[in-house]
């Protein structure tokens, strides 16, 4: 197509296609904006609140707990690696696979059905097994099975990169936990800090892209997300004392 000249014209009728879809929810979510912008709601008073701003926080006291600026970056990092390894997952497969477009796109929906077995399945082993170091196994075996994508390109490396979302399902709550616990009156702003680190989302993907265009290969591009979960398995280290499932569990009820 590049040598008839027709590749441009091609990447743009696929880029309208999704074009509606995505102006429609963005005027949804702006006439939502709107509404909210306009409604007066009642005061929340918290209920561990003693007195006016009890609860509120400071950024400044943020500076004193190390564990969560620890957490911010791996769960930037992971964020990054779980955004990369899915959007590059249907390229992988066409380009070293001879499954089809459509047929790669089921398959990538068996990534997010593999996420949703294996958050209910490591929940129920947590009762047994440290949230922290299972986050740690988790994170070697994600690298193994990336390194594998990358160095072993085609459908088992395709299967390897499938699989690890599977372990990737309990990641985020329980970095989550780990980085707000201790943070008293700070915790809502800590939390938030944590979310905001999802931002490795958007820019994990583009070194993926850099790699792959500089050397032709989406699995080399793959290195990138072996290298995030390191992080992460690094982050695990840091930690001395663990959270209790039921901590893991309610994490995001700070928000």
């Amino acid at each position: 197509m590049k040598a008839a000249g027709t590749y441009a014209g091609y990447l743009h009728i696929e880029i309208m296609r999704v074009v509606p879809t995505y102006v429609a929810l963005g005027s949804g979510v702006l006439f939502l904006a709107l509404v909210i912008g306009i409604t007066r709601f009642p005061p929340v008073a918290s209920a561990r609140s003693v007195r006016k701003g009890d609860d509120v926080g400071s950024f400044r006291e943020l500076k004193m707990y190390p564990q969560l600026w620890l957490a911010v970056v791996a769960q930037f990092f992971y964020v990054g690696a779980q955004v990369t390894t899915w959007s590059a997952f249907i390229p992988y497969m066409k380009q070293y696979t001879t499954v089809t477009e459509r047929q790669a796109g089921w398959f990538l929906t068996g990534n997010l059905m593999l996420l949703l077995i294996g958050r209910f399945a490591s929940t129920w082993l947590m009762q047994w097994i440290r949230p922290v170091k299972m986050v740690a196994v988790y994170a070697i075996a994600n690298s193994i099975l990336m390194s594998f994508a990358f160095l072993r390109p085609g459908f088992a490396g395709a299967m390897a990169v499938m699989a690890s979302s599977f372990f990737m399902s309990i990641m985020f709550p329980t970095i989550f936990a780990l980085g707000v616990k201790g943070l008293g009156r700070n915790t809502k702003l800590g939390g938030a800090m944590i979310v905001m680190s999802v931002a490795g989302g958007a820019v994990l993907p583009p070194v993926l892209g850099a790699i792959a265009r500089r050397s032709g290969s989406i699995a080399l591009g793959y290195s990138v997300v072996v290298a995030a979960y390191v992080l992460v398995f690094g982050y695990c280290f840091t930690q001395g004392r663990d959270v209790s499932l039921q901590s893991v569990e309610r994490a995001p009820e700070v928000l």
